[in-house]
């Protein structure tokens, strides 16, 4: 009987740190998923795939030729940026291995793939390491301001807004809008 079986695991990018499945990062981290493909069937494997719904691409980082022998272990990674919006606390993704076999007996009713997933979810810390860049017009009757905030923990669409010492209310963080 064919049968494949996957393992997905997270480390920090670059590092040997790893990041347990429900464990925190600071938003804004680099991660590399490493997905463990093991052949635990009975037959050859081959036209073997890693898809993951959340990072892409997957590539095969050992293992060599072009089908999975019994017993044997193929290791893929792919590497992200966990900042998703403000509003999202944790990210999980899911992963999946198909694979054909060799169906020796050239049966129709065995040309189907074998496959197995597996998912992990990582907790974004929001605790922001911020930067914040201020500025004005001097010399002007209303003061206008703009700010620059950057680091980890700050999404793309909260990383600028502006302040008028006017009448006329401040432009919020993209998060904030529409939000009262």
């Amino acid at each position: 009987t064919p049968a494949i079986h996957l393992e997905k695991t997270a480390r920090k990018a670059g590092t040997d740190v790893v990041i347990p499945d429900g464990g925190n990062v600071p938003a804004g981290t680099r991660v590399t998923y490493v997905y463990t493909v093991t052949n635990t069937g009975n037959d050859v494997l081959q036209t073997v795939g890693v898809l993951d719904d959340r990072c892409d691409p997957v590539t095969r980082v050992s293992g060599s030729g072009t089908t999975l022998p019994v017993g044997q272990t193929w290791t893929y990674e792919c590497t992200e940026v966990l900042n998703p919006p403000s509003t999202v606390s944790s990210v999980t993704n899911v992963a999946t291995v198909t694979a054909k076999w060799s169906n020796p007996q050239d049966r129709a009713q065995n040309d189907g793939p074998v496959t197995d997933g597996d998912r992990m979810t990582i907790n974004i810390d929001r605790a922001a390491n911020l930067r914040i860049v201020k500025v004005t017009n001097p010399g002007e009757v209303d003061q206008d301001f703009s700010f620059t905030v950057s680091g980890q923990g700050v999404p793309a669409g909260d990383q600028a807004f502006d302040l008028n010492t006017s009448s006329a209310p401040a432009t919020p963080p993209a998060s904030r809008r529409g939000s009262r």
